[in-house]
């Protein structure tokens, strides 16, 4: 009885694990993409681009149409009107620009549609023309500052301005989450709960069994 027992547990820790994950992987596999929803550049019909981009971004984003303002009418406020006047349905924009640009974010901060995705769209290297003189120095500092774990993106964080306001960034649906260890606590404790329960069947038989050989002894 008590391996019959300890073999039902292991069973139902089995299949329980087994249906969660198949439900889990069920629900993600026909889960839709919330309407509005932007994953990529691709999601996007018209984006609003910096005029100075306009060539990496053709090369790159061929399929993508985009949207340029002139460049004496300004790079990113001028992206920013073209994207209040409805010309593009998104800006491609760096959130260092525009998080140290009080200008834009007062004009985003009256935005209530306005969503941070932190979709990577492009880098590209930039260089700077140092005296040869200062080159060896500036190198040095340099080696120096990443042996000492100095980030440049977290001094450039504390030396923004003050936020005019904090700007949303999209999630996903909370309601769609990948199992995690936790969630294997309940087929656990259901296998520990029958191991226990034949452990205490067996020792009672045993004690039953023990019994019953001294009372024949006697």
């Amino acid at each position: 009885l008590s391996q019959r027992v300890s073999m039902t547990g292991f069973a139902l820790m089995v299949l329980i694990v087994i249906s969660s994950y198949t439900a889990n992987l069920a629900a993600f596999l026909s889960a839709s993409k919330p309407h509005g929803t932007i994953s990529s550049i691709n999601d996007v019909s018209v984006v609003c681009g910096h005029p100075s981009l306009k060539e990496d971004y053709k090369t790159l984003y061929p399929e993508v149409e985009f949207y340029f303002t002139d460049e004496k009418v300004g790079g990113n406020m001028g992206m920013i009107e073209s994207f209040r006047e409805g010309k593009c349905d998104a800006m491609a924009a760096s959130d260092v620009e525009i998080y140290n640009c009080v200008e834009c974010m007062e004009v985003l901060c009256q935005e209530p549609k306005i969503v941070v995705t932190d979709i990577f769209i492009v880098e590209f290297p930039i260089a700077f023309p140092v005296n040869k003189d200062l080159a060896a120095g500036i190198s040095h500092w340099m080696l120096k500052g990443i042996n000492m774990h100095i980030s440049f993106f977290q001094h450039e964080k504390n030396a923004r301005p003050e936020k005019v306001c904090h700007l949303d960034h999209s999630v996903q649906d909370s309601e769609l989450e990948p199992l995690t260890p936790e969630h294997m606590i309940f087929p656990f404790v259901v296998l520990i709960c029958s191991l226990l329960l034949s452990i205490i069947i067996h020792l009672s038989n045993g004690l039953k069994v023990s019994t019953n050989q001294s009372s024949e002894d006697e």
